[in-house]
């Protein structure tokens, strides 16, 4: 019985500290290139191309620390559920997704509006 419990709290223990890592700040994200991780930081810029859409977080181009990449055919389900991002401009936000590196940037590719966080501060 003894054995049960302590396995029960080990595994406990190792869930909360999994969740404490699974979230960074934006400055961060080359530490965790590969992994599937929540990233946050402050929308300091927002970059609309023909088919994309570009959300640098802390600093604008060239100087982002993170980007979240936001293809054209799922912006809109983005603007559907928060509104226009262009008003989130100077906001924290947090995105869910693979790090990866890019023409020596970093990137997140989101394409569902429910792995990206609107924060209150």
């Amino acid at each position: 019985m003894k054995y049960k419990i302590v396995m029960s709290l080990m595994l406990f223990a190792s869930s909360l500290t999994y969740a404490q890592e699974a979230k960074i700040e934006a400055n961060k994200s080359a530490f965790h290139v590969g992994e599937s991780i929540m990233a946050c930081g402050k929308l300091a810029q927002i970059k609309h191309l023909e088919n994309r859409h570009y959300l640098n977080l802390d600093k604008p181009y060239p100087n982002q620390t993170l980007t979240i990449l936001v293809w054209n055919n799922d912006y809109r389900w983005f603007e559907s559920r928060f509104g226009s991002l262009d008003a989130m401009n100077g906001r924290r936000i947090c995105a869910r997704g693979v790090i990866e590196q890019y023409k020596n940037s970093l990137q997140i590719e989101v394409k569902n509006p429910q792995f990206l966080r609107l924060m209150t501060q």
